[in-house]
């Protein structure tokens, strides 16, 4: 099901690209600042950012994402200024702004990706490598997976699904 729906929003393009791509943002950073929360990320700054980011992409193009990527910037320090305990405030607004660049930048990407004359097909393209890579390093793991990658981060992934995957 995941496979067509993703084919029907990327051919369709537009604000449901758009919008698609922002709950994925939201999704993504939800589960990233979950993953980091002991630094205590200022989740409010890095969504609001990263979904700006996103409906900046479409609306008005590359040209803006740097502003607002600088508003963005702004917005989360002033948040940091409220908090009464500013011990490792640093980390928190590192950490924070880490998950805007990294997943909020990407998805605006491809925003911008899909806008292009043959975007569609780069982005379907990326996304069955994509599929394809994770398939094989799963059953490559299953079938012949001996040696741990990252025991305690995911116990299931193993050294041999990941050249698996590569491959």
């Amino acid at each position: 099901p995941w496979i067509g729906f993703t084919v029907f929003v990327i051919a369709f393009g537009g604000w449901v690209f758009a919008i698609t791509m922002a709950c994925f943002a939201i999704l993504a950073l939800h589960e990233f600042y979950s993953l980091v929360r002991k630094y205590r990320p200022l989740v409010l700054a890095g969504l609001a950012g990263s979904v700006a980011l996103v409906l900046t992409a479409s609306t008005y193009g590359p040209k803006q994402l740097l502003m607002v990527l600088a508003a963005t910037f702004l917005f989360t320090f002033l948040l940091t200024m409220g908090k009464k305990n500013r011990t490792s405030v640093t980390i928190s607004l590192g950490v924070t702004l880490l998950g805007v660049v990294w997943i909020g930048l990407a998805l605006s990407h491809a925003v911008l990706l899909r806008e292009l004359a043959h975007g569609g097909g780069l982005l379907v393209g990326v996304v069955a490598a994509t599929f394809i890579g994770d398939t094989a390093a799963y059953f490559a793991g299953k079938l012949y997976g001996r040696r741990s990658l990252a025991a305690r981060i995911s116990p299931n992934k193993t050294w041999e699904g990941l050249i698996a995957g590569t491959l």
